[in-house]
């Protein structure tokens, strides 16, 4: 949503740019949230424990093949597209603003952009590949040293996924000198609200 929201402001149509406002984010936000959470119900449901393995799996074959084909297309391939597609309309949007390249804040923002879709198809790809590979192997039984190497990459892939979402924060902070000025100010005036003003008493002496 983040490149969406980019292309939108950075286009040169004044109607698509309306569409980039706070109510519009905070609609689109809680619709997200909706739809992840009924997204999440079917795992409640298809997951368990077996008593022969001990391990948690899925138990419906049509909603393993679902979690392939999720992973795969919906979670990797979709936003990989989206973020490559709208990373480059807003890279054009930005070479065609006279304004930002007179500023010169075309190069910050072309920066970021690339770094951002660089970002999301590390962490998302990977992330996608591993878990439709543990999907389809699930029914396959594994040695021991099979299933460490599996939990080492497992663990090694949840941590690349994180970087997508906590990047972001480093990556403006690298890139753009206007980022890095507002978060000074942001924690300049967190400081300054926090500190104690001592207040000088005056005593009349009479």
């Amino acid at each position: 949503m983040a490149t969406v929201d980019q292309f939108l402001i950075t286009s040169k149509n004044v109607r698509l740019r309306q569409y980039s406002n706070i109510k519009q984010m905070r609609l689109i936000a809680c619709a997200m949230i909706i739809l992840w959470c009924l997204h999440g119900i079917p795992f409640v449901l298809y997951y368990d424990i077996p008593s022969i393995s001990q391990e948690c799996r899925i138990t419906s074959s049509a909603f393993r093949h679902y979690t392939v084909v999720y992973t795969l297309v919906l979670a990797s391939a979709i936003p990989v597209l989206i973020v490559s597609i709208f990373g480059y309309l807003t890279f054009r949007n930005i070479r065609q603003s006279t304004v930002l390249v007179e500023q010169r804040a075309d190069r910050q923002i072309t920066k970021m952009t690339l770094l951002q879709v660089l970002l999301i198809i590390v962490s998302v790809t990977l992330t996608g590949v591993f878990s439709a590979y543990m999907s389809i192997t699930d029914n396959i039984t594994k040695d021991a040293q099979r299933l460490d190497n599996e939990l080492l990459a497992t663990t090694i892939i949840t941590l690349t996924s994180y970087l997508y979402f906590v990047g972001n924060f480093y990556m403006f902070l690298i890139t753009s000198s206007r980022f890095r000025s507002a978060v000074r100010h942001r924690m300049n005036c967190c400081c300054n609200e926090k500190q104690v003003h001592p207040s000088t008493m005056i005593h009349n002496e009479n």
